[in-house]
């Protein structure tokens, strides 16, 4: 968990799996620039539309992740079978990576959901 979440860093610095345009008032805490040459920047170039700030799903994902790791950590010494700490990870970083789909601006794959990166 920690090698990903020292990933997503690594996907922030190059602005890869940006999120939506945050244009509500709600939202300003939680944007980002977007930097030139990346998939957000050539989308709103190609519409015509101005480069806004985005949602931080990069940075959304660290710090969930992150979090997850010092939670399992921190649950290891109570586990009763082998592999439940793996399984643990499994469903709950699937859910942090779902919750955090509806917020990125990628070719959507299927209801609405974008494709792994």
């Amino acid at each position: 968990m920690l090698g990903l979440a020292f990933g997503r860093s690594g996907a922030c610095s190059t602005a890869a799996a940006t999120g939506r345009s945050a244009q509500s008032p709600a939202s300003v805490a939680a944007q980002i620039g977007i930097s030139e040459g990346s998939h957000a920047y050539l989308a709103e170039i190609e519409q015509g539309s101005p480069v806004s700030s985005r949602f931080a799903t990069q940075i959304y994902e660290m710090v969930g992740v992150f979090i997850l790791a010092i939670f399992l950590e921190k649950y290891f010494k109570y586990k009763k079978n082998n592999g439940e700490v793996f399984v643990l990870m499994c469903i709950l970083y699937s859910v942090i990576r779902f919750l955090n789909e509806f917020l990125r601006d990628e070719p959507a794959f299927m209801f609405g959901l974008t494709t792994t990166r």
